[in-house]
């Protein structure tokens, strides 16, 4: 599993973990970290595509696990 994390990120964001065309994970508004070395984040299994939103985007589109996903 590949994680990221927010270094030098000015804004919180949604992450949503994407596999297979459905959502398979989201982490919800990822706070913005001054560590110099910020925590990564992992998806709760393997995925192909990983998409970033301004935080709460995910909640206020009605993104849940589940949901397809069509790129």
């Amino acid at each position: 599993k590949h994680g990221i994390w927010m270094k030098n990120m000015r804004f919180p964001i949604d992450i949503v973990w994407i596999n297979d065309g459905q959502v398979v994970g989201i982490h919800g508004a990822v706070p913005v970290s001054a560590d110099l070395l910020p925590p990564s984040y992992y998806p709760p299994e393997p995925i192909e595509t990983v998409l970033e939103l301004p935080a709460g985007d995910a909640a206020r589109r009605g993104i849940i696990v589940g949901t397809d996903v069509v790129l």
